[in-house]
């Protein structure tokens, strides 16, 4: 729940002042690589970030419907059936998750620290309401907005003109592959759902776990405007009646001076 550039958390942290979900909306595309530890283990956090409790953890991406820049190509959910199971992503009431984080990157120490997610009011963008999803950790991290659609969760992208993208489908079993983009932030995004799985932290055991993989094309903006594109894989898993437990965020590729590896994992929550 970490990233590593001051560019990039919740996936893109804004570069077109002026708009509103360019200004204010915590990204899918830059935002995965910012701050060296600090924010967006995603989803479970209600968010994602996305999706999500820190971000090198960083932001949440998703993909969104149609006519937002998202393209579902196998396995779509059908509007209007089912919805995510709001414990597998909570973005109601007041949850609280905390989360250990170890970050590591090319070059420096292995770094380690703590985050907390809740949720911080609604906010609306592009004409669509949002859960504003509020990290707290030594190192800052942007906010980040969520949403829960009828086929799944989204995170609004900041620096794409109001784009969201899918973090969570509503159903793995009809969902379980899609793809996205949110230009400029976001290249590309390739999404994976498996339902059924278990993950173990310590000697805690969480089943019928949501297993999310996101692999991302994001752009990051260097200081005259120029892109280059950065490598983003993210692994989450959603536990029924907590949210997210574990996240394994990897920025670039290994060997790579702006490599980065976060690992997040849930220390405890409240509902």
């Amino acid at each position: 729940m970490f990233s590593s550039s001051n560019e990039i958390d919740n996936l893109a942290t804004g570069d077109a002042a002026g708009q509103e979900a360019d200004d204010d909306a915590a990204s899918v595309g830059r935002g995965a690589s910012d701050g060296g530890a600090g924010g967006g283990a995603g989803g479970g956090a209600g968010g994602s970030a996305g999706g999500s409790a820190g971000g090198s953890a960083g932001g949440s991406a998703g993909g969104s419907g149609l006519g937002t820049g998202s393209d579902r190509s196998q396995g779509a959910g059908i509007a209007g059936e089912g919805s995510v199971t709001p414990s597998y992503f909570p973005l109601d009431g007041n949850p609280r998750w905390e989360y250990e984080v170890e970050v590591t990157q090319t070059g420096k120490e292995p770094q380690r620290a703590k985050a907390t997610r809740s949720l911080g009011g609604k906010k609306t963008i592009a004409g669509k309401e949002y859960v504003r999803v509020v990290t707290e950790s030594t190192i800052p991290v942007p906010d980040q907005y969520c949403r829960e659609g009828s086929d799944g969760v989204y995170a609004a992208v900041q620096g794409a003109q109001g784009s969201e993208l899918l973090i969570l489908p509503a159903d793995p079993a009809r969902t379980d592959r899609w793809t996205g983009s949110a230009p400029p932030a976001v290249k590309s995004l390739e999404g994976r759902a498996t339902g059924g799985e278990r993950y173990r932290i310590a000697d805690r055991e969480f089943s019928d776990c949501i297993q999310v993989s996101l692999t991302m094309t994001i752009v990051e903006r260097g200081l005259f405007g120029s892109g280059k594109d950065v490598p983003v894989r993210m692994d989450r898993w959603f536990a029924p009646g907590i949210g997210m437990v574990a996240e394994i965020r990897e920025v670039s590729a290994p060997g790579e001076s702006n490599y980065m590896k976060s690992v997040s994992r849930l220390i405890r929550s409240e509902r």
